[in-house]
């Protein structure tokens, strides 16, 4: 882990991808059940996000059964984001009584763009129905809609154009 560290002293992208299915060091972590790797990476913001087979880390500790690793990852991540990565309508709801629609997470990401990311329309819906910004941009200047039509979510970005 030593390395690890002094790579990301030394700029390395914390985020880099490998190989076609573009596995992150944290999906790695994930995937081989290394627990303080994954601590040490969430510790420093990694992006948690799907690889190209639509896995993200917290789905692949669950799939290999680390119930050790999954558990820090629901301690770790923001609950709204937990919700729309598990498709938690109410948990989503239960946020949004109390929380700021519009904050900005990861990377400048707001809860629209997790959303319609992954394709999770009824939250879109929810959302905007919550007065969410539309087209807010993160720090690559994305908008949600971009996000939806990238990762080919149809239903959620249909009804924008």
């Amino acid at each position: 882990m030593e390395v690890a560290k002094y790579l990301v002293e030394c700029g390395v992208d914390k985020n880099a991808t490998s190989g076609k299915e573009k596995y992150t060091a944290l999906h790695l972590a994930a995937f081989h059940n290394c627990r303080d790797m994954v601590q040490y990476l969430l510790e420093i913001n990694c992006d948690i996000t799907e690889n190209s087979l639509g896995q993200t880390p917290l789905a692949l500790a669950q799939e290999e059964e680390h119930k050790e690793l999954y558990s820090l990852f629901k301690e770790e991540l923001p609950p709204p984001i937990l919700a729309i990565q598990n498709d938690d309508i109410q948990g989503i709801v239960k946020y949004l009584d109390n929380g700021n629609v519009n904050f900005t997470y990861q990377h400048q990401k707001t809860l629209l763009h997790h959303a319609a990311e992954k394709g999770r329309l009824q939250m879109v819906q929810i959302l905007i129905q919550k007065s969410c910004l539309l087209s807010p941009v993160d720090e690559m200047n994305y908008t949600p809609l971009y996000y939806a039509a990238l990762n080919q979510q149809y239903d959620v970005f249909k009804p924008a154009i």
